[in-house]
């Protein structure tokens, strides 16, 4: 998983947690189109906040505990 498909599929549980699918490729549609109706500002706002978490990491100097 890359680290910013947190921030794409974070609400899509949501999404589809009341539906039922018989099958994977319903599933995989599903959330397709629904990436499909997010706006550039979506996206956008997204990246912001991985290089932010890049920028956060780098500056820590990889002294960070989990």
């Amino acid at each position: 998983m890359a680290p910013n498909d947190n921030h794409l599929l974070l609400n899509s549980k949501k999404h589809v947690r009341r539906q039922r699918f018989l099958a994977d490729d319903e599933l995989k549609y599903a959330t397709k189109q629904r990436l499909k109706g997010k706006s550039e500002m979506f996206y956008f706002t997204g990246t912001e906040k991985l290089l932010d978490r890049y920028r956060l990491c780098i500056e820590c100097d990889h002294d960070v505990e989990k």
